[in-house]
């Protein structure tokens, strides 16, 4: 029996130099991307314990879809952590960026197109 493939191989290294890019989130959220193989990548998130495991399960075939997940997740650490303690934290995260100074808003898309760099992913 042939076993199914989900994900091409061109994409799978794709999502890999993505996941590597995206280290960083990995050290500062309850969150881990993994190669599940013919699968694609799993991004693992909340861990419980056990025999409960992770809360949140996303899978990628796409390397598109995950560095725009990952980069969403990275961005909106940094809101809730900029935000921490204000009026501004019970915004929603487009309100909060939006608040921020011209500067800070720019650091953060800076960012981006670094993870993108390093991801070599065309932002659009």
């Amino acid at each position: 029996m042939k076993k199914e493939r989900y994900i091409s191989r061109k994409e799978q290294k794709k999502c890999k130099k993505v996941a590597d890019a995206f280290v960083e989130l990995y050290e500062i959220a309850e969150v881990v991307v993994v190669d599940v193989g013919r699968y694609g990548y799993v991004k693992l998130q909340y861990y419980y314990k056990p025999p409960r495991g992770f809360d949140g399960i996303t899978t990628y075939t796409d390397a598109d879809t995950m560095f725009k997940d990952l980069w969403r997740e990275w961005l909106e650490i940094q809101l809730f952590t900029l935000s921490a303690g204000t009026s501004v934290a019970k915004m929603d995260y487009a309100d909060m960026m939006k608040y921020l100074p011209k500067k800070k808003q720019q650091q953060l898309m800076d960012r981006k197109k670094e993870f993108a760099r390093r991801a070599k992913i065309k932002l659009e």
